[in-house]
């Protein structure tokens, strides 16, 4: 009997990304992808799943039980679907798998019910799936007799159409010159990224900052925060932010462009997509230590630091970026179907 399998968040199931963590396009004659109601626990409960007898409930991020800018609602969603979620485990039989990507979640406003959250997705989940081994090794010494398994983030070569060559061109397009260093921040901009500490950093330099350095931030988010990076930077023409959605199609060129991707995080970070997303796209990245940066080799595909003074020492000094090629060549082993197949291993070893 096929085990059907679904994956919170809601509509996750449908993304590249979510496929390869839900095992689904290969094996789609053993493991059947299913859409939560609505993306609701609750709602799943009463559609008696115990129908079946083989399910599988994949959740993400601990957020899907309780997210909401609101204490009060917060409250209620986690006792709702933490309900819902321990009936599903204990009465439906529903085996639950959580896939780590932080350690507290990013920019919550509500630290108390978030951590109340964390340990109560913790402890029901039969399966933790670690995507770092940094992170693995955390979670087995947490959590001793929980099934721990490590499978790393898929890449995202091709995903988006080739690769695109850096070329005066395509610069030229964005308004930057051959000789410029054009330093790139992309994605989601919020508070959790700390952009602006490489607007200090770069700023910190005076008059030792390498001219040709330009610090470009692309992406939406938070408005309070966007408005923050652009005060200031209001007064360094090194420092260029557009505001707004870069369409999927539009990334190659974003990334042809650049001469390295910059990632800080604070220490909720444990996966970063757009890190991967990056290196994908032959993007060499400068990034802090943290344990989603396990795949950055310094010298092969970008360069680490741990504090700010390192950070300083790497803007002083940067040398050419490394051959795109390289970088790609770089994320050997995270491929779709060999993450794909870790996914389709661990669900099927859990019935």
């Amino acid at each position: 009997m096929p085990i059907d399998l679904y994956v919170l968040p809601f509509g996750l199931i449908q993304t590249y990304w979510g496929m390869s963590a839900s095992a689904v396009p290969s094996h789609s004659d053993i493991i059947k992808a299913r859409e939560t109601p609505r993306g609701s626990l609750f709602l799943l409960l009463l559609k008696r799943p115990w129908r079946s007898k083989q399910r599988i409930i994949c959740i993400h991020w601990a957020t899907e039980l309780y997210g909401s800018r609101y204490a009060l609602k917060s409250v209620l969603l986690l006792a709702v679907n933490g309900a819902s979620l321990f009936l599903l485990k204990h009465l439906c039989a529903c085996t639950v798998v959580h896939v780590v990507h932080n350690s507290y979640s990013h920019d919550y406003p509500h630290p108390r019910i978030d951590r109340l959250g964390q340990r109560l997705l913790l402890a029901l989940a039969d399966a933790l799936v670690a995507q770092q081994k940094e992170t693995e090794q955390r979670l087995v010494a947490t959590y001793p007799h929980k099934r721990v398994v490590y499978i790393p983030h898929a890449n995202f070569v091709g995903a988006y159409g080739a690769p695109l060559v850096r070329t005066h061109g395509l610069r030229a397009r964005f308004g930057f010159t051959p000789s410029d260093i054009v330093l790139l921040s992309f994605g989601s901009v919020r508070p959790y990224k700390k952009i602006e500490r490489f607007i200090d950093a770069l700023a910190a330099q005076g008059a030792a900052r390498d001219s040709r350095i330009k610090l470009w931030i692309v992406g939406k988010g938070d408005k309070a925060y966007i408005e923050d990076l652009k005060k200031r930077a209001k007064s360094f023409d090194w420092v260029r932010i557009d505001e707004g959605f870069v369409k999927d199609a539009e990334l190659p060129a974003y990334f042809a462009a650049a001469d390295y991707a910059l990632f800080y995080f604070d220490d909720s970070e444990l996966t970063s997509g757009s890190l991967i997303l990056a290196l994908s796209y032959g993007l060499p990245v400068i990034t802090r230590a943290i344990a989603g940066a396990e795949q950055v080799r310094p010298g092969i595909n970008g360069y680490l630091f741990t504090n700010d003074n390192e950070l300083a020492h790497i803007l002083a000094s940067l040398p050419p970026a490394p051959p795109q090629t390289q970088v790609i060549a770089s994320l050997q082993g995270t491929d779709y179907p060999s993450v794909e197949r870790r996914y389709y291993e661990l669900y099927t070893s859990l019935i």
